[in-house]
């Protein structure tokens, strides 16, 4: 980074998926688990009662118990290992998007090739600040998204002040593609 006039000037940024989605998918996790685990407390044991429960547990249901808890704790590395790993790279040319822990991947699209930017926010992203930008590459013709990213407005505007010439909503885009002047 070097500072010039009062400004630092930066040559990329990383982006990651919102914590507010990585938070939910670890709710999801433990809210699932302890339903599992009370459905399989009614269906291997007929008792009312804690002590009844308590009285009739054996090495099977301990070991039933032990691996779904293994499961869990498995599933939630994952999607911590899974979330620190997939990452967007914004340079001043280009975006990279890099993902994987074992099997690595990358993909890069420049900036030369964009010709619209487009937010998708909806209402919990409002509430907790994440969105997927929607980067379209008119010369490829598909579309590049930056998804559940937190913050998306900011980085729509840093996407904006890079990219020369984008359109930004989709009225915008409507007006250029659809409805040309006359």
């Amino acid at each position: 980074m070097e500072a010039q006039a009062g400004k630092i000037l930066v040559r990329h940024l990383n982006i990651r998926q919102s914590i507010s989605v990585l938070l939910f998918k670890l709710i999801s996790i433990e809210l699932f688990a302890g339903f599992s685990i009370f459905v399989l407390h009614f269906l291997i044991f007929n008792e009312s009662t804690v002590e009844e429960t308590l009285k009739s547990w054996n090495a099977y249901t301990l070991l039933i118990l032990i691996t779904l808890v293994l499961c869990k704790t498995a599933f939630t590395i994952f999607i911590v290992v899974r979330w620190l790993e997939e990452y967007y790279e914004i340079s001043d040319h280009s975006i990279m998007h890099r993902k994987g822990f074992v099997f690595k991947k990358e993909e890069e699209i420049s900036f030369k090739h964009i010709r619209a930017v487009k937010l998708e926010q909806g209402l919990f992203g409002r509430i907790l600040n994440f969105g997927t930008l929607v980067l379209h590459d008119w010369d490829m013709r598909r579309d590049f998204t930056l998804y559940q990213i937190h913050n998306p407005n900011r980085y729509k505007q840093i996407l904006v002040d890079l990219i020369p010439d984008v359109d930004v909503d989709k009225r915008t885009l409507r007006e250029h593609i659809i409805e040309p002047d006359e």
